[in-house]
């Protein structure tokens, strides 16, 4: 069991600069063809001061310390046995290519379910930039799996040929347009609190299937080198068939779905739970409603991640404020 004394300890805190090249190869890395998060001229067309970090790549940051893995050492996690089960963004203020900005990790909480088999530790990080102002916090649920791997839970199958037709069919409809939908923006004025209406649904967005390239790249741009998403070989000896997608992969795509609907300035949280292993030829359908009108101008969106058969991968919400 981990030694519960861990919590409040405070991570060492680090800086770290935000690089340009770095923001082109996450976009490209996660289909993001909005220009603003590729070419400078645009992004200060939009109003930023430089390409702006897209909602998910303060994790992809954050795993820039010195010592990445130091959570893991302190608290003795063997990394086969670890898996992300949650991630939360709270956003205060937009980062630019530029900036330095400054992690401050602590673990706040530890706690088991399942007597003790599973065991979660979570840990909250305060980001702020060269000036000392607050940009965002997060908030990482990590799970450890304290059965022996060949003992744990048998992986997620993947494609099609795991599900029925019926699911599939299923699949489709959800990925249809339907009266009332929400359109993105398109350079066209942002949507309006008074006129969105709960259960509208903004069009869905529809990933290419997840192939082997698409881990890699998706390694590379992020810096999240765990061997579970690109090592058949490693997977394999922690009891899984094969390797698998980051569950921060969908997550960035959800992203991409809300700053095609509204500027990233609108966004005040975005949370997932990552329900379900995503495998090799997966094609995910991301999805978003609104789900209630908040005081503020702010809306809550439901959100989820889906396969080609209807199997859901995430599930989370975001808070967006409009005009």
């Amino acid at each position: 069991m981990i030694d519960r004394r861990h919590i409040g300890h405070a991570l060492p805190a680090f800086t770290v600069p935000v690089e340009a090249g770095r923001l082109r190869f996450f976009a490209k890395a996660t289909g993001q063809g909005d220009a603003v998060y590729v070419d400078e001229t645009a992004a200060r067309d939009a109003g930023h001061a430089g390409l702006p970090v897209p909602p998910t790549f303060f994790f992809c940051l954050e795993m820039d310390a010195p010592d990445p893995a130091a959570l893991r050492h302190l608290l003795g996690i063997d990394y086969r046995r670890l898996l992300h089960g949650e991630q939360q963004f709270r956003y205060h203020a937009l980062a630019h290519a530029g900036d330095r900005l400054r992690f401050e990790p602590r673990i706040v909480d530890i706690y088991d379910k399942k007597g003790g088999a599973l065991e979660f530790v979570v840990r909250e990080t305060r980001v702020s930039n060269q000036h000392g102002d607050l940009v965002a916090e997060l908030t990482c649920v990590s799970v450890v799996r304290n059965a022996a791997p060949a003992e744990a839970a048998p992986p997620v199958q993947a494609g099609a040929a795991a599900v029925g037709a019926q699911r599939r069919d299923a699949a489709a409809r959800r990925a249809e347009p339907r009266h009332g939908e929400v359109g993105p923006s398109n350079g066209e004025a942002e949507p309006r609190h008074d006129e969105v209406e709960v259960g509208m649904a903004l069009p869905p967005l529809v990933a290419e299937p997840i192939s082997r390239l698409t881990l890699a790249l998706y390694c590379g741009a992020s810096g999240d080198h765990n061997p579970m998403h690109v090592d058949l070989d490693f997977a394999r000896a922690a009891g899984r068939d094969d390797v698998f997608a980051h569950g921060m992969l969908p997550m960035a795509w959800l992203a991409r779905q809300l700053t095609g609907w509204v500027p990233q300035r609108s966004l005040r949280s975005l949370k997932a739970r990552f329900v379900a292993i995503t495998g090799v030829g997966d094609r995910l359908v991301c999805g978003a409603s609104v789900q209630e009108k908040l005081p503020a101008h702010q809306v809550r969106l439901a959100l989820s991640v889906r396969d080609q058969g209807g199997a859901e991968k995430l599930a989370g919400e975001a808070v967006v404020e409009l005009p």
